[in-house]
């Protein structure tokens, strides 16, 4: 792994809670769950990062059973850090979950499943497996592999998806799809722009950037507008995909 590699992962876990591009995306994540209820049951994060989703969840879900997973030591250090629910957060693989079949109701996995060595169809797998019959799996991963450029070595993405192959995939693992949006719309003309110029070396890649104060509280704003708009509609291209799908009850032979 090259020294450039995940990177800015550190940084994003320990400013996640106010960084403006992680509020402004949880803040489209609950939107969607304005559209697609959660069912009951225990709740599971893949991939839970710094723990501010959670934390978040915790406030607007009363009672429900959280439970986070990651495998990076200081995604967990700052999970820990922001949430009273320590014991629930586990150091585990998504590939080789250590939870038992149709254990939860619903799966969360916010840029996880697009992480270097993840394979997806196995992640699919494993997370059909631990969601109880007609659960929800809500995913979001980086969108347009033509956008591939050092920002996602940086943090660790190790591939970008269309809709129709991610839908794919999902209905091969036994998903049924519910809903499909792209997100961070408004500024995908900049940032294709940005990420090309860097891919060929024109425009330096520099770290200074994520978090600069003149950017943060724009794309914080610019995100926000778009979860209004995504609680009731969705968009047909951007930057970021969610996909929620769910497990299909298979029929019984008679």
């Amino acid at each position: 792994m090259g020294s450039e590699q995940a990177a800015l992962l550190p940084l994003l876990y320990e400013s996640e809670d106010r960084y403006g591009w992680s509020v402004g995306m949880r803040a489209i994540t609950h939107a969607l769950f304005k559209r697609i209820p959660l069912p009951d049951g225990p709740l599971l994060e893949l991939g839970c990062g710094g723990g501010a989703f959670l934390h978040e969840l915790k406030q607007r879900q009363n009672g429900r059973q959280l439970v986070g997973a990651d495998l990076h030591p200081a995604a967990l250090v700052n999970a820990r850090r922001r949430l009273d629910i320590s014991n629930s957060l586990v150091d585990a693989n998504m590939l080789a979950l250590p939870f038992p079949t149709a254990a939860f109701g619903a799966v969360v996995a916010l840029d996880s499943f697009d992480q270097q060595g993840v394979q997806l169809s196995l992640a699919l797998a494993e997370s059909h497996r631990v969601l109880r019959p007609g659960g929800l799996l809500l995913l979001r991963v980086s969108a347009y592999e033509w956008l591939h450029s050092t920002h996602d070595r940086a943090f660790n993405t190790g591939r970008r998806y269309s809709s129709k192959e991610v839908q794919s995939v999902l209905m091969q693992h036994g998903f049924q799809p519910m809903a499909t949006t792209y997100a961070n719309a408004m500024m995908l003309l900049p940032v294709a722009l940005v990420r090309l110029l860097q891919r060929y070396h024109v425009v330096p890649f520099t770290a200074a950037q994520y978090g600069a104060s003149q950017f943060d509280e724009l794309v914080k704003a610019i995100l926000t507008m778009e979860a209004h708009w995504i609680a009731h509609w969705n968009i047909p291209f951007g930057i970021s995909l969610y996909v929620a799908a769910q497990k299909v009850v298979a029929a019984q032979k008679v």
